[in-house]
C-alpha cells in the first residue's frame, strides 16, 4: 500500500479539478453540504484515480462549498425506491477503458471489467468454471437460471463463488503487451456467493427456457477498480426502444472456440440483432416457441456465443439517457442456442433484460 496521505491528496486533486470550474450548487432532496471525505458517493467516484466527463459533470453539480481549501459536496438525505438506489448509473457503470476492436476475438486486458466467472463444486470433484455472469452492483451478479437449476439438479454441481477481474485464466496477475505499453492488471478476486435467486417461473423441464434469469448475491461488497466494474442495466429511459433488430450487439466470455473446449483468454464477438419472427423460423423445427421476454442475435456461420458463456452478457454500446460518454448496457443474458454453435441462420436466444427490471430490483431490495 502507498502512503495514505498521498492517496487522499490525489482524491482531493481530482475533486478540485472539477470544483475549480463550478459555481456552488444548492443541495436538494434532503441532502446537506458536507466535506468531501464524509460523502461515500463522492469518494467512490474519485477513488479510481481518474474521472470520465460524466463524472466531472456530476461532481460539478454536487459541489456546494469550499472552506479552508476543503471542498464540500451535497450528499446524504433521502433516496427514492427507484433503480437509482439499487443499481449504479452511468458513469459509475458500463465504462470499458480499452479500445474497441471490431471483429476481434481475444479481448484486451481491460475490456469488459464486469465479466464474472462462476465456479462450482460437487462431492469428490475439483471446482469447475461452468457459467458466466455480469457484475451489476457492488454486491450482485446477473446470470441465467439454468446456470443454477440445471447444473445443480442434472449435474449435481453447486455454485460456490464468483471470480472477478480476470483476463487470462492461466496467470495471476495477467499482463499484456499493448502499443508502446506493458500493462498488468490487479490479481483477480474470488468472492463466495451468499445467496442464489433463480426466477420463480423458470421451468427446468421446458424446452422454451422462459424466465432464464438469476441473481447471485455476493458474500461481501466488491471494490470497483479499472479491472472490476459493473455494467449498466436498462432503466426506463433506455427501455423505450428494445428492438435490437439489425443493431450491432456484443457478447464476451470464455466460451468454446474452434480449437478448444474453452478459451483461457476472455473473448469477444460482434453479433447482429435478429427479428423474432425470423428467429422463430429456425426454432419451429425444434418445437420451441419464443416469447417477448426473449431476443435473438447471431445466426452467421461460425459467429455465436457458445458453451461456457451461458449466463454471460449480450451488450449494446452507445449513448443512452443523455449521457455524454458512451457506455455498455446489458440487454440480454445468454440462454440457449443451436446444438452446433455458429450454425448459419440459427441465432442464439437471450433473456431480454428490459422485461425483468422490476424483478431484479425487487429481489435486490428484499434479499
Amino acid at each position: 500500500m502507498g502512503n495514505p496521505n498521498v492517496y487522499l491528496l490525489l482524491l482531493a486533486a481530482l475533486a478540485l479539478a472539477v470544483a475549480a470550474q463550478s459555481d456552488f450548487a444548492a443541495c436538494t432532496n434532503g441532502q446537506t453540504c458536507q466535506p468531501q471525505h464524509d460523502c461515500p458517493d463522492i469518494m467512490r467516484r474519485t477513488s479510481k484515480g481518474y474521472l470520465t466527463p460524466d463524472e466531472k459533470q456530476y461532481l460539478k453539480s454536487k459541489h456546494c462549498n469550499k472552506i479552508n481549501r476543503l471542498n464540500y459536496f451535497c450528499c446524504g438525505g433521502s433516496t427514492t425506491k427507484s433503480s437509482e438506489k439499487l443499481l449504479p448509473e452511468p458513469p459509475t457503470c458500463g465504462i470499458s477503458l480499452a479500445d474497441r476492436i471490431v471483429g476481434g476475438k481475444d479481448t484486451n486486458i481491460d475490456d469488459y471489467p464486469w465479466i464474472a466467472q462462476i465456479y462450482y463444486s460437487r462431492p469428490g470433484r475439483s471446482t469447475a468454471r461452468l457459467c458466466g455472469g455480469s457484475l451489476i452492483s457492488e454486491r450482485w451478479v446477473l446470470t441465467a437460471a439454468h446456470c443454477d437449476r440445471e447444473i445443480k439438479e442434472v449435474h449435481n454441481y453447486d455454485i460456490i463463488s464468483v471470480r472477478l477481474g480476470d483476463w487470462d485464466t492461466r496467470t495471476d496477475p495477467d499482463c499484456q503487451e499493448l502499443i508502446n505499453e506493458h500493462v498488468c492488471n490487479d490479481p483477480y478476486v474470488d468472492v463466495p456467493v451468499a445467496k442464489i435467486i433463480s426466477h420463480e417461473d423458470y421451468d427446468l423441464n421446458s424446452i422454451n427456457h422462459y424466465n432464464d434469469i438469476a441473481l447471485l448475491k455476493l458474500q461481501r461488497n466488491v471494490k470497483f477498480t479499472k479491472w472490476i466494474y459493473p455494467i449498466c442495466l436498462p432503466f426506463a429511459s433506455d427501455s423505450t426502444n428494445s428492438d435490437y433488430t439489425g443493431q450491432i450487439l456484443e457478447v464476451a466470455g470464455y466460451g468454446r472456440t474452434e480449437t478448444e473446449t474453452s478459451s483461457p483468454v476472455k473473448q469477444r464477438l460482434d453479433l447482429d440483432g435478429v427479428e423474432t419472427s425470423q428467429c422463430q423460423q429456425y426454432y419451429n423445427t425444434r418445437r420451441i416457441k419464443l416469447a417477448d421476454s426473449q431476443l435473438c442475435a447471431g445466426g452467421e456461420k461460425d459467429k455465436d456465443s457458445c458453451n461456457g458463456d451461458s449466463g454471460g452478457p449480450l451488450m449494446k454500446y452507445g449513448t443512452f439517457s443523455n449521457a455524454v460518454t458512451p457506455y455498455y448496457m446489458l440487454v440480454g443474458v445468454v440462454s440457449f442456442g443451436p446444438t452446433n454453435c455458429g450454425t448459419k441462420d440459427a441465432p442464439g436466444v437471450y433473456t431480454r433484460v428490459t422485461e425483468y427490471m422490476d424483478w431484479i430490483e425487487d429481489k435486490m431490495r428484499n434479499s
